[in-house]
């Protein structure tokens, strides 16, 4: 998610956007997250199991779609705009479907002794992946070369940011495609388990 922090400065310095369109585009991601997590709320064993694995895919997708898209130079190109926004949307809808399902299961599968443990963690655990992620795009784009005078230097560094991005979708999926297998061989409907109840 911390990759869209760059989103406005980008679309103002490569498509020629306003910084009030600019930033309005920039939240799409955010609206993915939010519509997706409200629709896959309802979701519960195997298709709970379903969404964590097919989340990634929604973020790689997403980011190879900003790769494409956004060290594109354009003039206030709508179509550009238009696409960039859904990969924003794609990448918030891969994060919204799958972490809600990510917490249950964390305390699902937790001990009753550690339960009020793991559950204070997860938002700790999803504000340093917040950061952590902040800090890599910083790294990545410093080293490709964002600081340096010209639009190369700034579509550089958008392609190589994003393409990283794609890296860690790519591992988002292995993860998630190990998991899945491991929740596979158990009777792991929240419902029904554990005492633990999906409203």
């Amino acid at each position: 998610m911390a990759s869209e922090i760059y989103i406005p400065f980008y679309l103002q310095v490569l498509h020629g956007q306003t910084p009030l369109l600019a930033g309005y585009v920039a939240a799409m991601m955010s609206v993915g997250w939010v519509v997706s997590e409200i629709l896959s709320a309802r979701f519960s064993g195997a298709a709970m199991r379903r969404t964590v694995r097919f989340g990634p895919y929604m973020i790689l997708f997403g980011m190879l779609g900003l790769v494409l898209t956004v060290p594109a130079y354009t003039d206030s190109d709508t179509l550009m705009i238009a696409l960039i926004s859904l990969a924003l949307i794609a990448v918030g809808a891969g994060v919204g479907i799958g972490w809600p399902h990510l917490s249950t299961f964390a305390l699902k599968f937790s001990p009753p002794e550690d339960a009020d443990i793991a559950g204070s963690a997860l938002s700790t655990v999803q504000q340093f992946a917040i950061a952590f992620g902040a800090a890599l795009a910083g790294i990545v784009v410093n080293l490709a070369g964002f600081n340096e005078p010209g639009q190369t230097a700034v579509a550089d560094s958008a392609y190589w940011l994003y393409l990283c991005f794609a890296g860690v979708g790519i591992i988002a999926m292995l993860i998630a495609a190990r998991f899945s297998r491991y929740l596979s061989g158990k009777d792991s409907d929240p419902e029904t388990d554990s005492g633990l109840q999906i409203t």
